[in-house]
């Protein structure tokens, strides 16, 4: 028997009384876990006390709301309850209209969240806070797989567990890799009471600076780093400064550097440390997805040109540079409509 059946044979007589727009299942056990309470949501009760009255039979936390509350949620929050919820009273399609979001709105919640949480993380470890420092990492590293879970489509478990193991059905490598870290050892923060252990700390910080820092590097600050490069380049040009523009060649391959690891970011996927191993994931990644190919393409030709011809041999002259300007603005077009 289903955990929903089981409260419909419990509750029939209070649910069926409940005049309301909808009443739904939430969280783990609609997932059909029961890694937590027993979650269910209203959405504009007509009575109250009726309400009340189920709470105070009900074993677990009701979360009354109105129709005009929900439609103010945040877009992470919004998103985590349309993946879940299962009707008990109700038509689930007219309720998922109101959740209706972007799944760009999505991400960026999570990118915010990431990089406040891990620089205030940095800062108490820096400061010897191990307590204060272990909670801020733990929150990092639960938004980086929520980001990672989101952009899958999957839902967004709190249970550590859970995470766990929804993150390995597509990446099965993560597993071993989050070991020792904070996420891995504590089911939620709230069971992190106190803490002297900085090396779990240090490692669940490494954690989120290889899988997380492409999420915080935004695709706004790669073209804000692209439009000071062609500046420096323009200025460099009236100079005739062609140590400049060696300098900002290789600012410019970064640009490409930087979007693959973006990518292999969005698809939940570590993007290799070093030049040959992005080169390799790409061609591998190719064999299934033609936007690695696409990126393989242009990360190639500029490591060849940009990076060794131009920026480590000094070979680069204006006319060669100012033909990847172009490039390069078809490139992050091309990016920005794939990776969000």
């Amino acid at each position: 028997m289903s955990i929903l059946t089981e409260i419909l044979d419990d509750f029939s007589s209070i649910l069926s009384s409940l005049d309301a727009f909808f009443i739904g299942l939430f969280g783990s056990y609609a997932r059909n876990k029961a890694y937590e309470d027993l979650d269910i949501l209203i959405i504009d009760a007509k009575d109250k006390t009726a309400v009340q009255e189920f709470q105070q039979e009900f074993n677990g936390e009701i979360v009354l709301i109105s129709k005009t509350e929900l439609e103010k949620l945040p877009a992470l929050t919004k998103y985590a309850l349309s993946k879940d919820l299962k009707p008990i009273k109700g038509d689930l399609n007219d309720v998922l209209r109101l959740f209706a979001v972007s799944i760009s709105e999505v991400l960026f919640e999570c990118q915010k969240n990431v990089i406040y949480y891990f620089w205030d993380a940095q800062e108490e470890f820096k400061d010897g806070n191990l307590l204060e420092a272990a909670r801020f990492a733990f929150e990092a590293q639960k938004y980086v797989i929520w980001y990672i879970l989101a952009k899958n489509g999957q839902s967004l478990p709190n249970n550590s567990n859970e995470m766990i193991t929804l993150l390995s059905e597509k990446n099965s490598w993560v597993k071993t890799y989050l070991k020792n870290t904070l996420l891995y050892e504590f089911a939620d923060i709230f069971k992190i009471k106190a803490l002297n252990n900085d090396l779990i700390i240090q490692k669940t910080l490494n954690f989120i600076k290889s899988l997380g820092a492409p999420i915080m590097r935004t695709l706004n600050e790669i073209e804000h780093s692209f439009e000071k490069a062609k500046k420096r380049i323009e200025d460099a040009e009236k100079e005739k400064d062609y140590e400049e523009l060696r300098i900002q060649c290789q600012r410019l391959f970064l640009i490409f550097w930087d979007t693959v690891d973006l990518f292999f970011a969005s698809i939940g996927e570590s993007p290799g440390e070093t030049h040959v191993e992005k080169r390799e994931k790409l061609r591998k990644r190719g064999e299934i997805d033609s936007n690695a190919t696409f990126l393989l393409r242009y990360y190639e030709e500029s490591f060849s040109e940009l990076r060794i011809e131009c920026h480590y041999k000094g070979l680069a002259n204006f006319r060669i540079v100012k033909k990847w300007i172009p490039k390069i603005e078809t490139y992050l077009e091309f990016i920005k409509t794939k990776l969000h």
